[in-house]
């Protein structure tokens, strides 16, 4: 019984400040990169809490299938969780433990770093209601490569900030592409631009107009 024109949707305000690169320190940003053995590799990113609804096997199997004989490309799965050793065991079954790195938990402070490391960001949830880490990754000017979902339909927008598949044949096909294209410079800037739709000043005005449009409508009757 709710009236669709009548609903507003306000998604969460983000802190963006600390994912800004003034922000960066990028020697701390270089020695990570050392010490997951990343220079000069091209990286694939998965950022979040390591559970079964997050569909991660799925990107081990589509990372192998594209990448298991390239040498210049690295999985970074960042986070902790309760399917750790289960996705350990899905990497030695694809036989790529020399392509896929276990950070673990990584306390919240450090992961503007983390976002930084990858060339994608790669998520294969249908879960997600607002997907965080897709803004988080935009505002590091870091495309996702994204399951098709509705909820996020304004955020990711194929080919234009970001890149977006269905499935596993169309994920393997998706991480070809995405490592052959030279100049990003154009999607990286047009995902920084998405972000700051999603800023907490952006979240701060939107409520305020909805409560005055409110007030409006019912000074009206």
């Amino acid at each position: 019984g709710i009236n669709k024109d009548e609903t507003v949707i306000i998604p969460t305000g983000i802190d963006m400040t600390r994912f800004e690169e003034e922000n960066i320190d990028f020697n701390k940003l270089q020695s990570l990169k050392e010490k997951y053995s990343l220079v000069g590799k091209k990286v694939y990113l998965f950022v979040g809490r390591l559970a079964k609804e997050k569909n991660i096997p799925l990107i081990i199997k589509a990372y192998a299938s594209a990448f298991s004989s390239d040498d210049n490309k690295r999985l970074l799965i960042v986070g902790g969780g309760p399917i750790l050793p289960d996705l350990k065991k899905e990497v030695e079954k694809n036989n790529i433990q020399d392509k896929v790195i276990f950070t673990d938990m990584i306390d919240w402070k450090e992961i503007p770093y983390y976002y930084r490391l990858g060339d994608f960001l790669i998520n294969a949830s249908v879960t997600e209601t607002q997907g965080l880490t897709y803004i988080e990754a935009l505002a590091s000017k870091v495309p996702v490569i994204a399951q098709k979902d509705p909820c996020i339909e304004d955020v990711i927008i194929d080919k234009k900030n970001s890149f977006v598949f269905d499935g596993e044949i169309e994920l393997v096909e998706k991480l070809k592409e995405s490592s052959m294209l030279g100049d990003l410079n154009q999607i990286k800037e047009n995902a920084y631009i998405t972000s700051r739709d999603y800023t907490k000043e952006q979240f701060a005005l939107k409520v305020e107009k909805l409560y005055r449009d409110a007030i409006e409508e019912y000074s009206k009757k």
